[in-house]
C-alpha cells in the first residue's frame, strides 16, 4: 500500500511538472489568461496602450508599442510591459499619475518646439514614480548641533574677521 501512494505521488508530480512546463512555453494571447497576471490587469494594460497611442500616435508603432501581432496574439513588447510593470507593482492609479506625467511632458515639448518619443517600459515605470517618490528627492536638513556658546563663539569670530 506504501508503494502504491508513492507511484501516486510521482505519477502527481510528473503531471505537476508536464503542466508547468506546457505554461512556460504558452504565448499570451487575448483569450487566453496568464498565471501570474489577471484578466483585469490585462484589460488595464490594454487601456494603457490606448492611451499611449493616442498620446504618441505613429510614434507607438515606430516604438514596436503594438497590442497584437498579425496572427492576433498579444506582442511579444505589450506581455513583456505587462510582466515588468506587474512585477515593479505598478497599479492603475500609478498608470494614470504616470499617463498625467507623459501628456504634462508632452505639452512640454510642443511649447518649447520639442518632440517627445513614447516611453520603454522602465521609463515609464518612473514616470508612474515621479510624484509619489518626490519626497525622497527634497529632505530636510538635520537641526544644527551647535551650542548657543559656540554659535556666540563664532559670530565674534566673524565679527573680527569683518572689522566690526
Amino acid at each position: 500500500m506504501q508503494k502504491n501512494g508513492v507511484n501516486e505521488m510521482k505519477h502527481v508530480n510528473q503531471l505537476i511538472k508536464a503542466k508547468q512546463a506546457e505554461l512556460d512555453n504558452k504565448q499570451l494571447t487575448p483569450e487566453s489568461k496568464s498565471t501570474e497576471l489577471s484578466a483585469d490587469y490585462i484589460k488595464i494594460m490594454l487601456d494603457l496602450f490606448e492611451a499611449l497611442g493616442r498620446l504618441f500616435l505613429g510614434k507607438c508603432k515606430l516604438a514596436d508599442l503594438e497590442i497584437h501581432d498579425e496572427k492576433g496574439n498579444y506582442t511579444d513588447m505589450f506581455e513583456t510591459w505587462c510582466r515588468k510593470l506587474f512585477e515593479a507593482g505598478i497599479t492603475k492609479a500609478d498608470m494614470r499619475r504616470g499617463m498625467a506625467h507623459l501628456e504634462e511632458a508632452e505639452r512640454d515639448a510642443v511649447r518649447v518646439g520639442g518632440e517627445l518619443y513614447a516611453p520603454s517600459y522602465a521609463a515609464f515605470i518612473e514616470h508612474c514614480r515621479v510624484q509619489k517618490d518626490r519626497h525622497k528627492l527634497y529632505q530636510r536638513l538635520p537641526a544644527p548641533t551647535i551650542s548657543n556658546e559656540e554659535k556666540k563663539e563664532r559670530m565674534k569670530a566673524l565679527r573680527q574677521e569683518q572689522g566690526l
